[in-house]
């Protein structure tokens, strides 16, 4: 069966200070809203654990947010206030739930981390984009190893079987 598959060209990005351009993964992604399917630009940062979004994009959404109890550190090193609640993607045509960090300021992108989408998704940094391409389904990829590791076992002790020969004296 052929593994489903999205993929998002890079954005450049142009370092004024340095001088250079360079491309990033951006990934416009489908996000389920209370007012809908919209489309929103995510950094995608795989050295990001959770999703993290910036204070306005708590009006898109009507999931509950809890705070937490502790500051969130990013590269910066300067830890923020979050509140923490869950968004629903859509990858590769999929409704995905993630949890994501909502921040006390306007200051930062959409970022899509790891934490429930990395588990269920291969991504893959390419030249000139980055894609998702959907797992199997891990309880079935478990089940089907569990088969392979029976089937070896009993291979093993048919062989076992022929290849033993009494000692002779």
């Amino acid at each position: 069966m052929e593994r489903k598959k999205e993929c998002f060209p890079y954005w450049d990005l142009t370092n004024e200070t340095l001088g250079i351009t360079y491309a990033i993964p951006i990934a416009t992604m489908r996000v389920k809203t209370k007012g809908g399917i919209v489309r929103k630009k995510f950094l995608v940062d795989t050295g990001s654990d959770l999703t993290t979004l910036p204070k306005g994009a708590r009006e898109l959404f009507s999931t509950p947010l809890e705070p937490l109890s502790l500051q969130v550190y990013g590269i910066e090193g300067s830890g923020m206030d979050v509140f923490v609640g869950r968004i629903t993607l859509v990858i590769c045509g999929e409704e995905v739930s993630v949890r994501a960090h909502f921040t006390e300021t306007e200051k930062i992108p959409f970022i899509l981390g790891r934490l429930d989408v990395c588990d269920k998704f291969d991504l893959h940094f390419l030249e000139d984009r980055v894609c998702f391409e959907r797992r199997e389904d891990p309880k079935k990829e478990k089940d089907e190893r569990k088969e392979e590791k029976k089937g070896e076992k009993k291979d093993d002790k048919e062989h076992e079987k022929k290849s033993h020969h009494p000692k002779s004296g």
